[in-house]
């Protein structure tokens, strides 16, 4: 399953949500949910999913280990 769409299940949200929380379409949320891996995603994306998610770049694209436990680091 894609990393993004992992994180926006565990903080509980809708991909509508998220797509105003971000500015973005629900298309786009969907679009970028559904894909194999997160490389073609422009960067400035990938950094408003990081901010948002609060994670680093690198785990989103796997470069980096990704807790999705219920703990959250403070």
């Amino acid at each position: 399953m894609n990393v993004i769409r992992q994180l926006r299940k565990k903080v509980g949200i809708s991909q509508k949500e998220l797509s105003i929380q971000l500015k973005l379409s629900q298309q786009s949320i969907s679009r970028i949910e559904n894909m194999d891996s997160l490389d073609t995603v422009p960067g400035y994306l990938l950094l408003r999913f990081a901010d948002f998610f609060n994670v680093t770049i690198d785990k989103l694209i796997g470069k980096d280990e990704l807790d999705l436990s219920e703990e959250q680091e403070d």
